[in-house]
């Protein structure tokens, strides 16, 4: 079955990415915060937050996700600074037993579909919304074995416990991974970074308009191909950039339906918008078809 891609993956895609583009034109938007330095040379480093995710309060109970009865979970963000991506990872207690887990069928039937010891089953809390200090999200749907497959049974959620917590914190205008190990309770922030805003110099994202958010990140860019993802976008939003994509050419070939916008140009770049409101995303495709 298709793995759900969490942010902690688009995130270190962009990281690569970052490198590739070094010196390559990459651009980021005009909210990404950045200062440069006052002899007009270098960027100066951004001072690396100190986050502690002990202090998210988060919750698992049972709850209806697109009328589905379902494991579901919130948090709500005590820390000083802007949660990107929540990925809660659980794992089977070192107590339960085999015979414990196969007394569920959802388990037993997904260990068979994964092809593994059904001891080695886990579950993820994962949303990709944007959380601001002080807020909090609620009934966002937990999944099964890393796949995109709802986890329903909550009787057996007490045969889990909690292992790593792995988050996005946003920190003038940066990107920063933060980790919170279960096992020693203690929270450690990765070296990894990247701008909260980058969008590209290529030809192919120059026929395409700038997006208007706060979060993109480049997942993939060459000369025929480019995608990004932008992350705390709402619907409104969304349809502005559907709405800017087709005053900007892309009105041939169209196939538009909910969340969805499909459409090329005059040149035979196809661009593809998709929409995620359960996780406030904006997926961006463009792709130039070959010439003999």
């Amino acid at each position: 079955m298709k793995k759900r891609l969490t942010f902690a993956l688009a995130f270190a895609l962009a990281l690569v990415m970052g490198i590739a583009m070094t010196g390559c034109g990459s651009g980021s938007g005009s909210d990404s915060g950045s200062d440069s330095g006052s002899d007009g040379g270098s960027l100066a480093p951004a001072a690396k937050p100190s986050v502690d995710l002990s202090q998210l309060e988060w919750n698992v109970e049972s709850g209806i996700v697109d009328g589905v009865r379902a494991v579901v979970f919130g948090f709500t963000n005590n820390t000083d600074y802007e949660i990107v991506d929540f990925d809660l990872e659980f794992k089977v207690k070192d107590d339960v037993t085999n015979e414990q887990l196969e007394a569920s069928s959802e388990l037993k039937e997904k260990a068979s579909d994964m092809d593994h010891d059904i001891g080695e089953i886990t579950f993820s809390a994962i949303t990709h919304k944007c959380v601001a200090p002080g807020d909090s999200v609620e009934n966002c749907v937990c999944n099964l074995d890393g796949t995109i497959q709802y986890y329903t049974d909550f009787d057996s959620y007490e045969l889990f416990e909690p292992d790593m917590l792995t988050a996005v914190v946003a920190s003038d205008g940066k990107l920063y991974a933060a980790y919170y190990d279960f096992a020693s309770g203690k929270t450690t922030m990765g070296d990894e970074t990247e701008d909260a805003y980058t969008w590209s110099d290529s030809a192919i994202a120059k026929a395409l308009p700038k997006p208007d958010v706060r979060y993109l990140m480049i997942t993939s860019d060459d000369e025929d191909y480019l995608s990004a993802e932008a992350y705390g976008v709402s619907e409104d939003t969304f349809e502005a950039y559907v709405a800017a994509c087709k005053e900007n050419g892309f009105d041939q070939d169209v196939d538009e339906y909910d969340g969805n916008y499909t459409a090329k140009n005059a040149d035979g770049i196809e661009v593809d918008v998709s929409y995620i409101s359960s996780d406030d995303q904006m997926y961006i495709t463009a792709d130039k078809e070959e010439t003999e």
